[in-house]
């Protein structure tokens, strides 16, 4: 049983459980993790967390988070162990995914979600409250720098520094919590599953091996995480779908816009602050549609000067105009079962199957970048705004695109188990109590950070555990 007050502590330590009853489980305190934790404080439910880290990100490269990958890599340190998750070394851009990303798209095979936008908006504000971060449009968030009805700005707030550490953000409430303890360096190694139930969480922590028994078991340990879990544990495959859609947003800095006129940079809200605003562009939802692209996005750096000298000098000075604008592009990703995660024939040091992951990128993904710039360089003109230089408008070799850290799709969200791995209540079709949070469970991708959507997602399932007890 938990002891009373509960606290964040090691597993390793002498005071530990052997043995553990709890109301209800969740595997991993990342964002998602933390997000359903943080709605039972307070509560009468009985809620253990376990989180195979400790209280500071373990180093990189860590053996116990290897994988291998195919394709594109995928670096080691954007998958970190520790109370906090991910969300120790992000930069905390926040965004609401757009409408037409949960809609179907007759271009975009497998898309739509399960549920409706509108029906993620209470759980998007209550989100955003949290984190202590306003989302909500307002004037001067956009920068009057291109008018058009075809590339349409987009924008992305950021979370202050004291709030985007979710660990150190949540840390002082979960240490004063009575019914809900953190226990650090507690590894899921199986799970018992009987009559589709999980019975029991096997966790290890050294020499130490203790059970888990809750009513409601959720896994919550990241997009490439979560499949390995469930193929670890056999749960929730039986049509071959856990591991599959992976997705992220391949990234790039690819091009640069020169402006005719000098631009007032001080008019881009939080440029020098912790908590930017990042403006983007894309192409309208009734671009994509007549184009049949996807809904991808490149964002504008002021790039003030490109050496190192000059830009150690444009610190001290902060200028406040510039002429020069970096394109950073992030693709959404059209989901694809052969973009997946499996197991391995090696094993990391628990014993236990390495993740590997078959990640590319496919015609539509690359189709819909070109055309976002073409479309990009022909309003900058008609607009009288400047040149956009991009080698995928001069026939010149673009520069390779890279991982975002933004894993998600392996345990898609859907009303069908054959081809899908969770219901619209992000419970495993085939177990009445495991469930799953995080992007992992995402139908498609956007071009959005996923932390502000599957922060959503898990406050939502949070409600929808307590009606389960």
């Amino acid at each position: 049983m938990l002891s009373s007050p509960a606290m964040i502590r090691s597993l390793s330590s002498d005071d530990a459980p052997s043995e553990i009853d709890t109301d209800v489980c969740v595997i991993g305190s990342g964002a998602a993790g933390v997000a359903v934790a943080r709605e039972f404080l307070g509560t009468g439910t009985r809620v253990t967390v376990l989180e195979s880290g400790g209280r500071k990100p373990t180093p990189s490269p860590d053996p116990l988070y290897d994988l291998q990958t195919s394709h594109l890599p995928i670096p080691t340190d954007s998958r970190v162990r520790s109370f906090g998750g991910t969300t120790t070394v992000w930069s905390g851009r926040w965004k609401r995914f757009d409408p037409i990303d949960f809609v179907p798209r007759d271009w975009v095979p497998r898309s739509g979600w399960p549920i409706a936008y509108d029906a993620l908006t209470p759980y998007y504000e209550r989100g955003a409250r949290a984190a202590k971060v306003d989302d909500r449009p307002k004037p001067g968030d956009v920068p009057e720098l291109l008018r058009s009805s075809i590339v349409v700005p987009t924008v992305f707030h950021t979370l202050t520094e004291a709030e985007r550490d979710f660990g150190i953000a949540t840390g002082p409430r979960f240490e004063r919590a009575t019914n809900v303890e953190v226990l650090l360096d507690a590894h899921v190694v199986g799970y018992d599953t009987a009559n589709r139930s999980v019975s029991r969480v096997l966790v290890r922590s050294g020499a130490r091996s203790i059970g888990v028994r809750a009513k409601l078991v959720v896994i919550a340990t990241g997009g490439i995480e979560n499949a390995r879990q469930l193929l670890i544990a056999n749960a929730g495959n039986d049509h071959d779908q856990v591991g599959r859609y992976y997705m992220d947003h391949p990234k790039a800095k690819i091009g640069v816009i020169e402006t005719y006129e000098p631009i007032d940079t001080s008019s881009w809200k939080g440029l020098d602050e912790s908590a930017p605003v990042w403006v983007g562009f894309r192409l309208a939802d009734d671009i994509q549609r007549e184009r049949r692209i996807l809904n991808s996005y490149a964002f504008l750096a002021p790039a003030f000067e490109r050496d190192l000298p000059r830009r150690i000098l444009r610190r001290l000075v902060k200028p406040k105009i510039c002429r020069v604008l970096d394109v950073r592009n992030y693709l959404e990703q059209e989901p694809d079962p052969d973009n997946r995660v499996y197991l391995g024939g090696d094993s990391d040091p628990l014993g236990l199957p390495k993740a590997k992951v078959a990640w590319t990128i496919r015609d539509q993904d690359r189709r819909t970048i070109v055309e976002l710039h073409r479309l990009l360089a022909r309003e900058l003109q008609k607009n009288k705004v400047g040149e956009l230089h991009s080698p995928f408008l001069d026939g010149r070799e673009p520069p390779p695109f890279q991982d975002a850290s933004h894993h998600m799709g392996t345990t898609r969200m859907g009303t069908d188990p054959r081809t899908s791995v969770v219901d619209t209540e992000c419970r495993v079709h085939t177990v009445d109590n495991l469930f799953v949070a995080g992007s992992s469970v995402f139908p498609t991708s956007g071009y959005a950070n996923p932390t502000a959507t599957l922060v959503a997602l898990a406050i939502r399932l949070a409600d929808h555990l307590k009606t389960r007890l």
